[in-house]
């Protein structure tokens, strides 16, 4: 019939319905970009990594939000790949001053589960002890429930 839309572009509009909703809705979820960005789970593991450091009297780390962006980026990617493995901490780092800097990175249920898990491995728990490490930047991304957790320490 004349005026009336055939059955495969009704299913087009509705999928655009559907995106628009979409997007509007992500887009009004996402924290204001003059705001630092950094989200409470990352700020629960800074949080964690500082009181492990303050029980051994070593100083708190100030956590970065351009280290966390940055982080974020790297867990991002590895919830994608469905892999865990590092940065390139030199190219991470490109236009950040930095002497010294070290990498975290996990998989786990939930942030105090993975903190406990970085505590439990020498290198992890080196990484967060250590003495010369004066900033820190935090990167979780959520998948089916998963976090995949980027930590950047620099000195």
């Amino acid at each position: 019939m004349p005026g009336e839309l055939s059955l495969a572009r009704r299913n087009t509009v509705r999928a655009l319905i559907v995106l628009l909703l979409a997007t509007s809705f992500l887009f009004a979820t996402q924290p204001p970009p003059a705001e630092a960005g950094i989200r409470t789970a990352e700020r629960r593991m800074a949080q964690m990594i500082n009181r492990a450091r303050a029980a051994r009297g070593l100083p708190k780390l100030a956590l970065r939000s351009d280290l966390t962006y940055r982080a974020r980026t790297h867990s991002v990617r590895m919830a994608r790949s469905g892999g865990i493995y590092h940065s390139n901490l030199r190219t991470t780092l490109r236009g950040i001053s930095w002497r010294v800097a070290g990498e975290n990175v996990g998989v786990g249920p939930s942030i105090r589960t993975l903190h406990t898990a970085f505590m439990r491995s020498p290198g992890h728990r080196a990484n967060i002890l250590y003495r010369r490490y004066r900033n820190v930047g935090v990167g979780v991304k959520w998948r089916s429930g998963v976090a995949w957790v980027t930590v950047i320490f620099t000195g």
